[in-house]
């Protein structure tokens, strides 16, 4: 069973694979680019996952084999999300435009989406 971050203060949870990513972000980002650049960014990642929990974000479905996977873009990174019926929307992945996709987005489907 996967765990999420909970909380009442966010409109959406993360898996902790989308923490992990956001981890790997930062320390990606401030090794090459500073932290001034880490502040902008995160806060970008923030004001999108914010709308993910409004339900103000366009987004697009994923694939048809996954029908309940859906993504926006900020930046040069995807946020993959799912949106369970009646809860807050779980952010799955946090994933670089050069990333592998489907391999990461298959490891970690597995029992998590309906």
């Amino acid at each position: 069973m996967k765990s999420y971050q909970i909380s009442n203060l966010t409109s959406y949870l993360l898996s902790k694979d989308a923490e992990n990513d956001i981890r790997e972000i930062v320390r990606y980002t401030l090794k090459n680019w500073g932290e001034k650049q880490v502040k902008l960014y995160r806060s970008a990642l923030r004001k999108q996952f914010d709308k993910i929990g409004t339900n103000e974000v366009v987004c697009k479905y994923y694939s048809k084999t996954l029908p309940s996977v859906k993504f926006t873009i900020v930046k040069e990174h995807f946020i993959f999300y799912i949106s369970p019926p009646n809860e807050k929307p779980i952010i799955i992945a946090v994933l670089h435009k050069s990333r592998d996709m489907v391999r990461h987005l298959s490891s970690r489907s597995k029992g998590t989406l309906y």
